[in-house]
């Protein structure tokens, strides 16, 4: 994904460098971007726990940084969500939203199941984010406007 997203940036005239991070290296403050990809929860576990104990993208969305949560992550964003098997892990809290497991839902139409619905259900959990009252949604989109 990196390549593609640097690539996409300079198609449109941006001078893009692309840092990815791993578990060993500290979460930077200082980046123009945040892209947050999903995972499963083993590997989210591990990604969320990264991102609590290096405060970098916190304290990079406090000074207005834009952060871009892809699939499960926006799960990370939030306070709290649950595992497939109902552990209950700390998120960090940039979001006023929890996510919990959803019952498996039935996505057949007319008895025959499409490809798109049994792929999204072989590979992804059902789940719910529950959005606070509270909290608004701003679309905004500098790039597609450049």
């Amino acid at each position: 994904m990196p390549w593609c997203c640097g690539n996409g940036l300079r198609l449109r005239g941006f001078d893009a460098e692309i840092v990815e991070i791993t578990l060993s290296d500290p979460v930077p403050s200082e980046l123009d971007l945040y892209t947050l990809g999903g995972a499963e929860d083993y590997a989210q576990r591990l990604a969320t726990k990264h991102l609590i104990r290096y405060s970098g993208l916190q304290q990079a969305a406090a000074r207005g940084a834009p952060v871009l949560a892809i699939c499960a992550a926006i799960q990370v964003l939030g306070h709290w969500y649950e595992t497939s098997s109902g552990e209950r892990v700390d998120g960090v809290g940039l979001l006023d939203v929890t996510t919990s497991p959803q019952p498996e839902a039935d996505h057949r139409r007319g008895g025959v199941e499409p490809l798109a619905d049994r792929v999204a259900r072989e590979t992804d959990r059902a789940s719910k984010t529950t959005v606070a009252e509270r909290f608004s949604v701003r679309r905004r989109s500098p790039l597609a406007t450049r």
